[in-house]
């Protein structure tokens, strides 16, 4: 997914109108739901496979930054991984370098914990393998993700975070064309990359 502008506005209006009874937004004209098809076609994230699931136990998420990243804390992400410097690099360092670029995204984007400055470490022993993360159902985790924090935006009236919605604000654009960012780009990619 390449990088999308919050409207801020448009996200907080489709939250109010969220309904966590049905999943779905009930507008002037009738309810309308994100679905998993959505997610696919709009952010080109895999909706077959294996189910995502995070660490439960949070004494082993320390060891598997260090193992994974070669670092324990988790601040240090964008400071440390941000810039892959321009010397040769053994595999085992580059591989840290794209697990942590990949975190990041995934943390910054469609799996945002709330705080829009946290990045959560729970599904960084995923990218163990790279071939085998390839086999997961990102979709089907994000519109998860989605749903529950519509859910805790609604409900709960907790504090919205725009990177929480990356796929909602795609889905509005697309499904309501009169909101969509003048600016704007349509091309054959998925929605989310271009």
């Amino acid at each position: 997914m390449g990088y999308t502008r919050s409207d801020h506005r448009l996200l907080q209006a489709l939250t109010e109108r969220w309904r966590p009874e049905t999943n779905t937004f009930h507008l002037r004209h009738g309810e309308m739901t994100i679905t998993l098809q959505d997610v696919a076609i709009l952010t080109g994230l895999p909706i077959d496979g294996k189910p995502v699931t995070g660490i439960t136990d949070h004494d082993d998420w320390a060891s598997v930054c260090e193992e994974l990243l070669g670092v324990i804390f988790l601040s240090w992400l964008k400071e440390t991984f941000s810039i892959v410097p321009d010397v040769e690099l053994d595999d085992d360092i580059l591989q840290q370098y794209a697990r942590a670029y990949i975190l990041f995204v995934l943390g910054s984007t469609i799996f945002a914990d709330g705080t829009g400055n946290k990045i959560h470490a729970c599904y960084l022993h995923l990218f163990r393998d790279f071939e085998d993360a390839g086999r997961y159902s990102w979709g089907a985790a994000a519109l998860a993700h989605l749903y529950r924090a519509l859910y805790r935006g609604s409900v709960l009236g907790e504090r919205i975070v725009t990177k929480d919605f990356v796929p909602m604000q795609l889905w509005s654009w697309e499904r309501l064309p009169s909101l969509h960012d003048p600016d704007f780009i349509l091309g054959d990619r998925p929605l989310g990359a271009r």
